[in-house]
């Protein structure tokens, strides 16, 4: 596409996909990111080096350049970023963006305990981390406010797992950005039952759902993802009940524009796990496109952009199911080969994705952020148990 004259996209600590997006539709890019390389600045048309994380700094920096430059809108697929977005469009003047009330929200687990108060909520309770405070039943979850990817979550089954568990989060007492990650951590019931994905369009305070999707963890305490499996079927009625759920969620947080990503457990009633005002992590997004053949990434920038949507909601009938299943390790590995895909599974293979390119030094996989690649593949029962097997390294 032609681009347009003088008009720019910013975009905050991008993802990739974010820079592919503008340039479809033709806009120039300005690029805010904690450090910018000599690749950035030949990627991007104008490029910032700043603290993401000093929110001032980067007001500060806005106020300067919105006039210097036309922008129409602040983008980012980046999860941490999402609320700084929020406040950047609304300097800006763009209309289109979702409330910074909602994406503050979405980053900050307490908060979406008390906004939804008790009734979608696990039984839950912040605790000081230097506290010596005893939990008097287990199993429980303990995870920080405001980390992600399954980052410092960890199942407890008694009170020594309790205990190491905080203390490795004391240890680790930074999020992936480099964000302290306060002085409280939640606490909360450990729900029975398989975990899923909403993944839903709000548009104008309009609910469009997407797909569900089904989320698989591993046998240990380390609450990570090792697959997922998209457009998992409910029956009709669990349907309209999680979507009715859904809807009185984004009216309580007061999200809109948005591409949401919600993770709930579901067994016999619905139970909130949290909340993300950004397309789902973990390829999520590829599988939907497999599936229905629309782009969430996509989506969300013509959300926040102010243009429009060109799908058909009431045509996303599809029941193709695609899976992913990632690589990872139970027990550091010195040094071990990826397992050989057999022939009678390749047909059933769409993608294969190995990071560790020397095979040496796996170390145990703690959270979604050392795993070591994937494989994407059409789903059926039969293939997807073989499929998995595979994808445990050292097993």
């Amino acid at each position: 596409m032609l681009p347009i004259e003088d008009k720019y996209i910013l975009l905050l600590a991008p993802k990739g996909e974010e820079i592919k997006i503008i340039e479809s539709h033709g806009y120039k890019s300005i690029l805010l990111s904690n450090d910018v390389t000599f690749k950035d600045k030949l990627k991007y048309d104008v490029t910032f080096k700043i603290n993401l994380n000093s929110y001032n700094e980067v007001i500060q920096l806005i106020k300067n350049i919105k006039e210097k430059y036309d922008i129409k809108s602040a983008f980012t697929l980046n999860e941490y970023r999402v609320e700084l977005m929020a406040i950047i469009n609304g300097i800006i003047g763009n209309k289109n963006t979702l409330s910074i009330k909602g994406s503050g929200i979405c980053r900050n687990k307490s908060l979406q305990r008390k906004y939804i108060a008790n009734k979608f909520n696990p039984w839950f309770e912040l605790i000081n981390l230097t506290s010596d405070e005893i939990i008097d039943h287990y199993p429980v979850i303990l995870k920080p406010l405001n980390d992600a990817d399954s980052n410092n979550v960890y199942k407890c089954n008694n009170v020594t797992e309790f205990n190491q568990a905080l203390e490795n989060i004391r240890i680790n007492c930074k999020n992936h950005i480099g964000i302290t990650i306060g002085e409280h951590i939640l606490v909360e019931e450990y729900l029975e039952g398989d975990e899923y994905s909403a993944e839903i369009v709000v548009q104008e305070n309009i609910l469009r759902f997407v797909s569900f999707t089904k989320k698989i963890l591993p046998n240990n305490n380390h609450l990570y993802e090792i697959g997922h499996i998209s457009n998992h079927q409910f029956s009709e009625k669990e349907t309209q009940e999680i979507i009715d759920c859904l809807n009185e969620i984004i009216k309580l947080i007061d999200l809109d524009n948005a591409v949401i990503h919600i993770e709930f457990k579901y067994k016999d009633s619905f139970k909130l796990i949290e909340i993300n005002c950004r397309p789902g992590g973990d390829k999520i997004v590829d599988l939907v496109y497999l599936s229905f053949g629309i782009d969430l990434n996509e989506i969300s920038f013509r959300l926040i952009s102010g243009l429009d949507l060109p799908y058909n909601w009431s045509g996303l009938t599809s029941k193709k199911q695609f899976a992913i299943n990632f690589f990872y390790v139970e027990k550091d590995l010195i040094t071990k080969d990826y397992p050989n895909i057999p022939e009678n599974l390749k047909s059933e293979i769409i993608e294969i994705n190995k990071t560790n390119k020397l095979n040496k030094n796996f170390k145990k996989t703690i959270s979604n952020y050392n795993r070591y690649g994937y494989i994407i593949s059409n789903y059926n029962e039969e293939n997807q148990e073989k499929i998995r097997n595979l994808t445990l390294i050292g097993g």
